[in-house]
């Protein structure tokens, strides 16, 4: 979300060639398949917390940026240009009236991507790329419970369930937040 809303707010604002070369870089990221490029960028750099966390937001940041960019649907709008028949700055105009408005679909967008990021992050660990001991994953865990399943059943069922459990909050959590910020009007 740092770099994909920088990015895509100012290629909103600017357009131009920023814009185009952001489209194009958006549509490089869009075509691949993100798990399968962190599990190649994970197998090149190596496995461990900031090499994990560099994969995960190499992949998905493109999403944030996206929507960021949608600024120029709002450049449009009523209330911009009433800013600016008044006088205000471009600076004035995209952080007191663009900013605002394109938060609350960022917010439920991040609300929406962090399930997808804990299960990448799980799958990840599973696979022995990801997080490495002593350092607990829920996807290390799952992974080292496998062989005793048949004795030792809870050991995976019960990271499994704090898996779900913590995915489908985030999801009660972004539905929530959709609804109590009304952003379906903003044509995300």
């Amino acid at each position: 979300m740092l770099v994909g809303v920088p990015l895509g707010f100012l290629a909103g604002l600017r357009g131009g060639v920023f814009e185009t070369l952001l489209n194009q870089v958006i549509t490089v990221f869009t075509s691949l398949p993100g798990f399968l490029f962190a599990m190649f960028l994970l197998t090149v750099l190596g496995g461990g917390i900031p090499q994990l966390i560099f994969a995960l937001a190499i992949t998905s940041w493109v999403s944030y940026a996206r929507i960021a960019r949608e600024v120029l649907r709002l450049k449009e709008r009523g209330f911009v240009l009433a800013a600016r028949a008044v006088g205000a700055t471009e600076t004035r105009i995209a952080v007191r009236h663009i900013l605002p408005n394109s938060l609350t679909a960022l917010l439920v967008s991040l609300a929406m991507g962090v399930p997808s990021t804990i299960y990448a992050e799980a799958g990840l660990s599973f696979l022995g790329l990801g997080i490495r001991d002593p350092t607990p994953s829920w996807g290390k865990m799952i992974s080292d419970s496998v062989p005793f399943i048949r004795l030792y059943w809870h050991l995976t069922v019960f990271p499994l369930l704090a898996l779900a459990l913590a995915t489908v909050s985030f999801m009660f959590l972004a539905d929530a937040l959709r609804d109590l910020l009304d952003v379906g009007n903003i044509g995300m």
